[in-house]
């Protein structure tokens, strides 16, 4: 009889991982059967999908609360299908809150729980470990310092490396890549990432959008490329683009967020997963936050850690600059692409940093090391029943 694993991303950063990971779980064991929550690149590596990211990608406390009939009604389909059906085991992909109230109606079920991709612990809400301590067997993290973290609060914990990394080899140079993506080989080159969630975007891509009209007057030869997330509606992007920024040239690209940001000389981001991105390709960027005052202000009281953005986190210290809430205006985005362009001895100093971020990251085929560990504890489980 074959295995059941079930899979929960929340977001798009989790689809990209649960995909991955689901694609090198079924190379090791083809039989598997896989189903869960996560979006179209998890249904595209082969899992059935009980519920759609779109319906549970926001941030923040108001935010959730104006999504929370979406976000409950998906939550109810897993309780009950873990309590009709159980798997053999589930898998997390970050996405905690919600995550971390199903992996309780797992253990009440004796479902054996793995956490891939960990929630921010050591960085806010540090509490959240004991929960994970006692609900989660084993725990699959991307970044080093993580495992060691972990292991003080007693929890079975693997390092694996980042799955981003798997990336790398298949890109081919910044000029060809420009080419492939209908932009000029030569001209400076813009990437605008505006983040996986549509408040998100909505928040950034305006203001991102200002600021390269008025980095245009100053360089005119200036080209835009805007990686749009396959969790988002591209006509919804479009129209903003349509609306704000009417005089640019900007090429949008869906579900290629990598290529993106190889191709661009700088990167505007939203801080997430987006900035490890970057770093991997050594890319330099402005990293851009904002939400709602009331998530910010309560986030502020919770984070304890000196940076927001995970490239900053990573590195220990500001590498890249971080324009947050009220600081996130087109004057200032532009002077901060503006110097990256024509600074070159701080340009090299981000390259540096962004270098070194990298090399923490550990090597390629995380994916594939994370599956075998998921097997494992599998295998282990059957021997022990």
């Amino acid at each position: 009889m074959s295995k059941r694993i079930f899979m929960i991303a929340g977001e798009a950063s989790g689809d990209l991982h649960g995909a991955k990971l689901a694609s090198a779980l079924l190379r090791a064991h083809p039989k598997i059967n896989l189903e869960g929550v996560g979006g179209r690149l998890m249904k595209s590596a082969g899992v059935d999908l009980l519920g759609d990211i779109q319906d549970l990608g926001v941030v923040g406390v108001v935010e959730v609360l104006s999504h929370w009939s979406s976000i409950w009604g998906i939550y109810r389909k897993v309780r009950e299908r873990l309590h009709r059906k159980p798997p053999d085991l589930v898998v997390f992909i970050d996405y905690p809150d919600f995550n971390l109230r199903i992996a309780r109606i797992a253990r009440r079920v004796g479902v054996s729980t793995v956490y891939y991709i960990s929630p921010q612990v050591w960085a806010w809400r540090r509490g959240r470990v004991k929960t994970i301590a006692r609900l989660i067997d084993k725990m699959l993290v991307i970044f080093p310092f993580e495992k060691e973290f972990y292991a003080t609060a007693g929890v079975d914990c693997e390092f694996v490396g980042h799955p981003l990394l798997d990336n790398l080899d298949t890109l081919p140079p910044r000029t060809t890549l420009r080419s492939q993506l209908g932009l000029h080989p030569d001209r400076p080159t813009i990437g605008l990432l505006p983040g996986s969630r549509r408040q998100e975007m909505s928040r950034l891509l305006p203001t991102m959008l200002q600021a390269m009209e008025r980095l245009k007057k100053r360089i005119p030869q200036l080209q835009l490329v805007l990686a749009v997330a396959p969790s988002l509606d591209s006509s919804v992007v479009e129209s903003i683009v349509e609306a704000v920024g009417s005089g640019l040239e900007v090429v949008p690209i869906s579900g290629r967020a990598d290529e993106v940001i190889s191709a661009s000389d700088v990167v505007v981001v939203a801080s997430g997963t987006a900035t490890l991105q970057a770093a991997i390709h050594e890319t330099p960027m402005v990293i851009v936050y904002k939400v709602s005052s009331l998530t910010y202000l309560l986030g502020r009281m919770l984070i304890q850690t000196e940076h927001i953005g995970l490239a900053n986190l990573v590195g220990g210290k500001r590498i890249v600059p971080e324009l947050l809430q009220s600081r996130v205006t087109g004057r200032a985005i532009e002077e901060e692409v503006y110097r990256i362009l024509t600074d070159a001895v701080y340009t090299e100093e981000i390259r540096k940093g962004l270098s070194q971020v990298k090399a923490k990251l550990g090597l390629p085929g995380a994916s594939a090391r994370a599956a075998q560990c998921i097997l494992d504890l599998l295998e282990a489980r059957a021997q022990n029943n």
